[in-house]
């Protein structure tokens, strides 16, 4: 039978407070509910409310660990601002996630969320609150698919919340944020791909081009190929890697990270066509002449694609003369990676087998391949259904002369 205090039996303040930091007491209150209070580090007393006793020894297990792992949270008021860049923080510290995906992450929440909810404390984010940030974003002209992004990073951040019981619900929970949508790709026709080349000529990133819309190859793996990753006596390119620019952030310059590549069939190995094996080797020449001139001053990274000091090329100067590149053969603005997609759909029109462009591609399976480039297909089919149908007549033709005879 559990015997309950009276206010005057409570544990006084001043002594619970006597206890060592990070030691944890457990008393019940006259309402019947059992607390679990820890003094932190800070010096500041923190309670949790349990329904029994064996739950606020579970609480005060977690309220120890947190103190002990830093990551007790003891201001009531903590700003969601403040709360979103621990959080991202303690998910990139603990390797949860990719110091990539935490630039990405970061980006979207400082650029979207903070300026908008930053100032709200924690426990006074609603739902209503995230509902009228989704809409002031769309009336923004935020994409769909961006706004969905938005509230699966923020969904996740108040999962954590709730999980480190800095909130008893996650707002988020019951909302509805726009579906994502699919895109429509965009890409080029092989003649505009040919315009494109010969409009880059000149170009420092000539042959970045020329590899990304007749290869496939992603950007982050272009500019992280090394002259070992080039046999030119069999004739192949091995794709080990991927390189990221970091922006700079959390007061730290930019930098640039090598790693292994998006899934493990990314690591692959292509078959290089002639024109691209002549390409390449020009362009080894002229980095060694670049190379004898900056002497002293050039920094040895063996990058294919690199400065005119060794260094790995500013995502900024690649886009600038894509851009460029794009302007002088008058074609549609794209994205860089839309050339990856120009090269799938050109491969797949000139009638290349779909497992092949899979492989080149490196993607995990062929249905990826075949969702992506679904616009291609009722081509292909018209294409077969043509053939198929020659075929037919042909066959019909020789079956009425030999009856003929």
């Amino acid at each position: 039978m559990v015997q309950r205090t009276t206010n005057s039996e409570l544990p006084a303040r001043n002594a619970r407070q006597k206890n060592d930091y990070g030691d944890g007491t457990i008393y019940e209150r006259q309402d019947g509910r059992f607390v679990a209070s820890l003094r932190s580090s800070t010096g500041k007393r923190i309670e949790r409310y349990a329904k029994t006793r064996k739950e606020a020894k579970e609480k005060l297990k977690q309220l120890i660990h947190e103190n002990e792992q830093g990551s007790l949270v003891t201001e009531r008021n903590q700003k969601i601002g403040d709360y979103l860049d621990y959080w991202l923080k303690m998910r990139r510290d603990s390797l949860a996630i990719k110091v990539t995906t935490y630039v990405s992450y970061s980006s979207y929440l400082h650029r979207n969320v903070i300026p908008v909810l930053g100032n709200i404390p924690l426990q006074q984010l609603t739902g209503t609150h995230i509902q009228k940030l989704y809409t002031a974003l769309r009336n923004d002209g935020i994409a769909p698919n961006t706004i969905h992004l938005i509230h699966t990073i923020l969904s996740a951040a108040l999962n954590d919340a709730v999980r480190w019981h800095r909130i008893a619900l996650n707002p988020c929970k019951h909302l509805t944020a726009p579906r994502a949508q699919r895109t429509e790709i965009k890409y080029l026709t092989h003649e505009q791909a040919m315009q494109l080349v010969e409009a880059a000529k000149g170009y420092r990133i000539e042959q970045i081009i020329l590899l990304a819309v007749s290869l496939g190859l992603r950007k982050g793996e272009i500019l992280g190929l090394r002259w070992d990753d080039i046999d030119f006596d069999q004739g192949i390119l091995t794709v080990r890697r991927t390189v990221s620019y970091i922006p700079p952030h959390d007061g730290e310059l930019h930098m640039y990270l090598e790693t292994d590549p998006k899934t493990a069939t990314s690591k692959r190995t292509i078959i290089l066509p002639t024109f691209i094996q002549e390409a390449l080797k020009a362009h080894r020449a002229q980095q060694l002449q670049e190379r004898l001139k900056a002497g002293k001053e050039w920094e040895q990274h063996n990058l294919v694609f690199c400065s005119m000091l060794g260094k790995h090329v500013k995502p900024s100067s690649l886009r600038t003369q894509f851009k460029g590149a794009l302007q002088k053969a008058n074609l549609p603005d794209i994205r860089f990676h839309d050339l990856r997609h120009s090269a799938a759909t050109i491969l797949l029109s000139m009638g290349v087998n779909v497992k092949v462009i899979q492989e080149l591609l490196g993607h995990a399976n062929i249905s990826i391949t075949l969702n992506i480039y679904s616009h291609v297909t009722p081509t292909m089919q018209r294409d077969a259904m043509k053939e198929l149908d020659q075929h037919y007549q042909i066959a019909r033709k020789g079956e009425i002369m030999v009856g003929s005879v």
